[in-house]
């Protein structure tokens, strides 16, 4: 048997992280709305000592947010702009959850980050660990995979 990759509160705590020192967001746990429609999808596939892909899904307007932090902007992004950062963030998050999974000298080669409008890339049919992080704008649910499964 496999240990699993991460525990929920272990791949909370990293996203809590990233989320915090990356775009600034006040991270809780919680939201009082659980009806926010999905905003965008991005995918990270690794592999290395152990094989998977990560997919976040943004509900709200979440990602806008977070990508106009990140970049110190007040104003609205672009798509370009929304998309290119999302796909940052899933990747900068990937990154520190393989570093999460073994010695420190182990490599993990993460693959290009891929960002869709809406909900764009299908979920695992069971994901090994699944978090759900809230900000003020929505909620960002995240799924972590092992194996590699293409993706369509």
């Amino acid at each position: 048997m496999t240990t699993p990759m991460l525990t929920q509160e272990e791949l909370m705590n990293v996203a809590t992280s990233v989320l915090e020192d990356l775009c600034f967001a006040l991270v809780d746990e919680e939201s009082d709305e659980d009806d926010f429609p999905v905003e965008a999808t991005a995918l990270v596939r690794f592999s290395g000592p152990r094989d998977g892909r990560l997919l976040i899904r943004t509900r709200g307007d979440v990602a806008g947010a977070l990508v106009r932090d990140m970049m110190g902007e007040d104003e609205e992004v672009g798509d370009d702009d929304r998309r290119d950062g999302l796909g940052e963030i899933a990747n900068v998050l990937c990154g520190n959850i393989v570093a999460q999974f073994g010695p420190v000298d182990s490599a993990f080669d993460l693959e290009a980050p891929r960002v869709g409008i809406g909900d764009a890339f299908p979920s695992d049919a069971s994901p090994e660990v699944c978090a759900t992080v809230c900000v003020d704008e929505g909620m960002i649910e995240i799924e972590l995979s092992s194996g590699g499964a293409p993706v369509s």
